[in-house]
């Protein structure tokens, strides 16, 4: 039998980083003179082997969603191939823009980094003992300008898609493939910002050394 493919489980590892950031926090603010029960102490190799377990999940995770997500322009990009071929559908312009926008989405995909939008404003900087620092970036005109680009390349689509709709040409759901691209878009960038908020090093790490500076 084939296996099955496994499917990325963020909110188990968010869950699983909540309960480690709980248990690291009652570590660190142990208070020797409290009559409460002391509570589950760990050492610090304990502490690294939890931190590095847990970036090591997140980072699977992480692969695994990316390759996912590869897969969606991909298989939007179907039903615009489909259009070359058949006269009575939208015309070429109208796929020529669709398969433009899904094919930046899958370039951004495969160059930027995993948990990267593209977008500054989206883009939290990394955490470093604790505090978030932004490391100088290169960045080439078309990472730069990319995102935005496709932005407009969606918009047009879109756009497209409504004139085909009102003047009764395009085939069958214009509307709907002039907002695929833009939707496979917004989901992968959508994503990309979930995977960014499982934040390991930065929840944990900057309570590791809190911890060893006291």
């Amino acid at each position: 039998m084939p296996r099955k493919t496994p499917t990325p489980n963020l909110a188990g590892l968010s869950s699983g980083l909540e309960g480690a950031s709980t248990r690291l926090r009652k570590t660190f603010r142990y208070d020797p003179d409290s009559d409460s029960d002391i509570p589950e102490v760990m050492d610090e190799q304990e502490q690294e082997s939890l931190i590095t377990t847990l970036t090591h999940q997140n980072r699977a995770s992480n692969t695994l969603t990316l390759r996912l997500l590869f897969s969606l322009p991909i298989l939007s990009s179907l039903p615009y191939l489909i259009t070359f071929l058949s006269p009575s559908l939208p015309s070429p312009i109208f796929s020529v823009l669709a398969i433009s926008s899904l094919a930046s989405t899958l370039y951004l995909l495969y160059t930027l980094p995993t948990t990267s939008t593209g977008f500054p404003f989206l883009d939290k900087p990394p955490m470093v003992q604790g505090r978030r620092v932004n490391p100088p970036v290169v960045k080439g005109p078309l990472e730069e300008y990319l995102p935005w680009l496709n932005l407009l390349l969606a918009a047009v689509a879109l756009l497209l898609g409504l004139v085909q709709e009102r003047i009764g040409k395009g085939g069958p759901h214009p509307v709907l493939l002039g907002a695929l691209p833009g939707l496979v878009y917004g989901v992968c960038v959508g994503v990309k910002r979930v995977m960014a908020g499982v934040d390991v090093e930065g929840e944990l790490g900057g309570l590791r050394y809190g911890y060893k500076g006291a």
